[in-house]
């Protein structure tokens, strides 16, 4: 992963040298973060490799150790994931993590380009634009597998950045608000929470002093849901967006 990471900065930086344009400030920023994020995620399962290590090794199970050690440097060399079962709560969080970082950055580097193209700087938004494309091709671990959402906390860290089809569009947002241009005209502050593994709750904050709560169930495939909405009526199918 971390060797996708590197190539994917690269690959930015080859296509706007070749137009012989200098990256954009806010497109550095975002790699930045972006790396950093990956870091934290990486460093993350490596520790949890060293806790299992750890406790196998307290309760004297050598084939455990050998094959936390063997795993780990598979995954230190290589980026492969961790299978065995000491192993699968942290594997199953590195995924959802990485969805989750991957899926922040592109939505990032989405705005850079509208507001690239927007101030009249289409050589840079181009070069941006083709370097997105790159990366989304060579970053598969950002597609976090949906059976690995078994857990009200996993529906919380698998939801993030995602948008559906509620009106003009309903963002699910990482720090537990929602985006839609509608409830924000209107002064609404609404957030989200996951109380199930296929459950949401959204409530208004700021704005609104009745018909503040609602509901949203998502299908098994989490490409779509069904609920109830802010004023108690039932809601149809709504579909995630792309």
């Amino acid at each position: 992963m971390l060797r996708c990471l590197l190539s994917s900065s690269v690959l930015f930086g080859m296509v706007l040298a070749a137009g012989a344009v200098d990256p954009p400030a806010p497109l550095t920023k975002a790699r930045k973060d972006y790396q950093e994020s990956v870091e934290k995620i990486r460093t993350a399962l490596l520790d949890a490799f060293a806790a299992a290590i750890k406790t196998s090794t307290n309760s004297g199970d050598l084939d455990a150790v050998k094959a936390l050690k063997s795993e780990k440097e598979a995954f230190e060399a290589g980026g492969t994931l961790p299978t065995g079962t000491h192993m699968k709560a942290a594997a199953r969080n590195y995924r959802l993590s990485m969805r989750q970082a991957g899926l922040v950055f592109e939505r990032v580097v989405d705005q850079i380009i509208k507001d690239l193209t927007n101030a009249g700087k289409l050589a840079e938004a181009q070069a941006t634009q083709a370097e997105l494309k790159k990366f989304r091709m060579r970053a598969p671990t950002t597609g976090a597998r949906v059976t690995e959402v078994e857990t009200k906390e996993d529906l919380q860290n698998y939801l993030p950045e995602t948008v559906w089809d509620w009106g003009t569009g309903l963002k699910l947002r990482a720090d537990g608000l929602l985006e839609q241009r509608e409830w924000t005209a209107n002064s609404l502050v609404t957030k989200w929470e996951a109380v199930d593994r296929r459950t949401i709750v959204l409530w208004v904050e700021k704005g609104r002093k009745s018909d503040r709560t609602a509901t949203l169930v998502f299908n098994e495939d989490l490409t779509e849901f069904q609920g109830f909405g802010f004023d108690g009526g039932r809601l149809g199918v709504m579909k995630r967006k792309p």
